[in-house]
């Protein structure tokens, strides 16, 4: 993903959709939803897309 709007500063963070997650995850849209809002899966709210940094898609992976 790549966005020429995003400040310098923040460019050094991988960030992944939950389009993004679904193929690398195997799971689905509403799966990784139910994560975000119980917690299991730390995301934020950019515009109208949750966006998940790559440490926490790795906690995510090893079940932390």
């Amino acid at each position: 993903m790549k966005n020429n709007n995003v400040p310098e500063e923040l460019r050094k963070y991988k960030m992944y959709s939950l389009k993004d997650l679904e193929p690398i995850l195997g799971l689905t849209r509403v799966t990784l939803l139910n994560y975000v809002n119980n917690g299991t899966l730390p995301a934020v709210k950019v515009g109208n897309k949750w966006m998940v940094s790559e440490q926490a898609l790795k906690d995510l992976v090893k079940g932390r």
